[in-house]
């Protein structure tokens, strides 16, 4: 199938939070293990739902927390239709990254089910590695965890280095590792 027309457009990063209609939940059925900043997927015993909307930080909330004009919001869209989202931040004081940096922090990226694989999330990361320049920062960082498999997977072939790999970062019960991954491009002449 050939790939759709996708155009890219910057937006209120508030509007992408508060308005979001693609869902952040996915089957579980692996799980990544990192070994020398590489990692091979392993199965999952008992393949299960995680769910990013229904965490206490999730994407609705950023509004009430943040100062949103310091973040980039993108969108993807196949015609009206938004296929995907993107939303960045760098130098909001009330944002406090995982790791101290003053790159910019994708802090949330999703892509329509039935358009992944289709060159969204590459198009979204694109313009963030742009946005990121423009500000004048040249290291992309993103985190996600292990169960997440299709993100570390993506995050690879973006050219994301993993930068740490946390066991204890999140509460036992969650059985999760938190991944760090980041990207540094060069800012050119």
């Amino acid at each position: 199938m050939a790939s759709p027309v996708i155009r890219i457009e910057r937006c209120p990063a508030d509007e992408i939070a508060t308005e979001c209609r693609i869902a952040s939940r996915f089957e579980v059925r692996e799980r990544a293990v990192f070994t020398g900043g590489t990692f091979a997927a392993t199965p999952e015993p008992t393949p299960w739902v995680k769910d990013y909307d229904a965490l206490e930080d999730a994407l609705h909330l950023l509004p009430a927390r943040h100062r949103m004009e310091r973040w980039l919001g993108l969108q993807a869209l196949f015609g009206d239709r938004v296929v995907g989202l993107l939303l960045a931040v760098a130098g909001d004081p009330t944002y406090v990254p995982p790791v101290g940096t003053d790159g910019v922090w994708i802090a949330d990226i999703r892509v329509e089910p039935s358009f992944r694989g289709m060159g969204v999330g590459s198009a979204l990361w694109a313009a963030a590695e742009g946005w990121a320049l423009e500000t004048g920062r040249c290291e992309l960082w993103v985190e996600t965890q292990d169960i997440n498999v299709p993100a570390c997977r993506f995050y690879q072939r973006m050219g994301c280095l993993v930068a740490s790999v946390d066991a204890h970062a999140y509460p036992p019960e969650l059985g999760e590792t938190r991944v760090i991954w980041f990207k540094r491009m060069d800012a050119g002449p």
